[in-house]
């Protein structure tokens, strides 16, 4: 988008197809938008940016160095006392 705060996939045969193999090692759409909850990176549910993702600390245009503020969330560990 052009404030640089979100971004919008367009195509998602393409993503599946030639970007997620290459650069993620994965061809689940699924899987791929897991990973962005896990970064911390959200859906934007209403107004003209609907659909996009955004993250309070990716800006487009910004140096690498502005991202280093991200991280993601540790897996959860399941709990091995459910079931018993």
């Amino acid at each position: 988008l052009s404030h640089g705060r979100a971004f919008v996939i367009q195509d998602n045969d393409t993503l599946v197809k030639k970007i997620l193999p290459q650069f993620f090692g994965q061809t689940k759409m699924q899987s791929f938008t897991r990973k962005l909850n896990r970064w911390g990176f959200s859906i934007i549910k209403s107004g003209r940016d609907k659909g996009a993702y955004m993250h309070r600390d990716f800006v487009r245009w910004e140096k690498p160095h502005s991202i280093t503020k991200m991280s993601k969330d540790r897996k959860r560990k399941k709990d091995s006392s459910v079931g018993e």
